[in-house]
């Protein structure tokens, strides 16, 4: 999940630095895994969902022609947490850059 973006290339770079950073940090620290917490993949969805789809979310909704992104015309509270993040991407982008500028690496555990 992202920030949604006219400007992929851009989303493509700030996810690589993101996950470059966790994986430098892996490695600088002997460890082979990286797993998320399931509170910290709780709490996210929580984000997602608050946002209520934010500005895509309600792409595909039942109101469109049933298809492929609105589950055939067949309402799912689960779809919701698939939505890109509703800040937009540069809110997306900062709270990438504020997470690693913290160094606490919250919601990761290594192994």
């Amino acid at each position: 999940q992202g920030g949604f973006t006219a400007n992929f290339p851009h989303l493509l770079d700030e996810s690589a630095v993101h996950q470059a950073h966790i994986i430098a940090y892996a490695l600088a620290q002997g460890y082979h895994t990286v797993e998320v917490t399931a509170t910290a993949e709780e709490e996210w969805i929580d984000t997602i969902v608050g946002f209520k789809g934010g500005p895509l979310g309600g792409l595909g909704g039942p109101d469109c022609t049933p298809g492929y992104y609105n589950n055939e015309g067949q309402p799912n509270p689960n779809a919701q947490q698939s939505a890109p993040y509703g800040g937009g991407s540069i809110r997306f982008f900062e709270l990438l850059k504020e997470w690693r500028e913290d160094g606490n690496f919250e919601g990761l555990t290594f192994k």
